[in-house]
């Protein structure tokens, strides 16, 4: 009966452990819903924060191409007002008109002669895709080889004619320049962000440290591209250095096809995770309970020495003599008769 006492009181106690491991799952698992939440917002914010930006040089060039010196001819006026357009937009570093029969005005500024060398065949492919739709069309990353153009992207917007686009007005706008735009998106050191083109290739990243980053025109890695192709919201991905980041996405509003890509490191949440499979409240319980009250702990042993009366432990058994066969109560009434009975002397 009294080996039985311990596992009455260990199940009258499984309730309230079943109840406090499934708080503390629960208290974990808001953790990871309370990251993910911060995660989602701040990727959506910094989506909208390069839509605003693409969407400023969208109407600026919408409102260049309205200028009656495009409509006359006027290249004098035209000249003077890009240039002051210029002047005002440090993030472009070059503006463009070119016409259906390939007559190009391109104008930058004179301490940067090097605009001039911006790749004449992605500009030439930027510009037929408007004269064919009719549309703003936003490119994606354009790199120059030899490396000494920094990074662009192209935003071309439509001058229409009679029945025709009969223009076609580009910036070229630095990649450089959505950097900070992500930087400000990030909560902490360890994020990592990323914007991403159509094709996969980075436009711009958080972690570049010039606007002449070697990264930036490349693909993403394939765990990141692969995933960007799913419907899954929250994924696991690497980044050019291999490192595994917890990452979210969202889509361009403004440059269709453009994605952006927020992640912090996963190793923290998988260490985390880790941590509950091997060391949670339940394993941690049940080896207590199993040196508490281990048959070894609960049975009193029967060889070695003695315990003493005042010893800590259940006390030891009452044993009948091994020397005796005859049982106890038999042997006690044999002396009770014997000391009076017939014969017996008395002292």
């Amino acid at each position: 009966m009294r080996l039985r006492l311990p596992f009455v009181a260990l199940l009258a106690l499984l309730p309230l452990v079943a109840f406090a491991v499934a708080a503390i799952m629960l208290v974990d698992r808001q953790q990871e819903r309370s990251v993910e939440e911060l995660i989602r917002h701040a990727t959506d914010a910094a989506v909208r924060t390069v839509d605003g930006r693409v969407l400023m040089t969208r109407s600026a060039l919408e409102i260049m191409s309205s200028a009656r010196s495009l409509d006359i001819g006027d290249r004098a006026v035209w000249m003077e007002r890009a240039e002051r357009a210029l002047r005002q937009r440090p993030d472009w570093i070059a503006l463009e008109v070119r016409d259906r029969h390939g007559d190009v005005n391109l104008l930058h500024r004179p301490q940067e002669p090097e605009a001039a060398a911006i790749d004449p065949a992605a500009r030439s492919v930027q510009t037929d895709r408007v004269f064919q739709s009719g549309e703003v069309w936003i490119s994606g990353v354009i790199t120059e080889p030899t490396g000494k153009v920094e990074p662009v992207f192209a935003v071309s917007v439509p001058v229409w004619g009679v029945g025709e686009v009969r223009l076609v007005l580009t910036a070229y706008v630095r990649a450089w320049s959505l950097r900070q735009v992500l930087i400000d998106q990030v909560a902490t050191p360890n994020w990592i962000v990323a914007l991403l083109d159509r094709d996969g290739r980075f436009v711009a990243r958080s972690r570049s440290e010039t606007a002449f980053d070697p990264v930036v025109g490349r693909q993403a890695h394939e765990s990141l591209a692969h995933a960007l192709k799913t419907g899954d919201e929250f994924f696991l991905s690497r980044t050019q250095q291999g490192q595994e980041v917890l990452s979210a996405k969202a889509g361009s509003v403004a440059a269709p096809g453009w994605l952006l890509a927020l992640g912090t490191p996963a190793e923290p949440i998988q260490a985390r995770r880790g941590a509950r499979s091997t060391r949670s409240p339940a394993a941690v319980w049940a080896r207590w309970r199993w040196r508490r009250w281990s048959p070894g702990r609960l049975c009193v042993p029967t060889t070695g020495a003695p315990r003493r009366s005042g010893a800590r432990g259940w006390p030891k058994p009452r044993r009948r003599p091994t020397g005796d066969p005859t049982p106890f109560w038999k042997a006690r009434r044999t002396a009770s008769t014997r000391s009076t009975g017939p014969g017996a002397s008395s002292t």
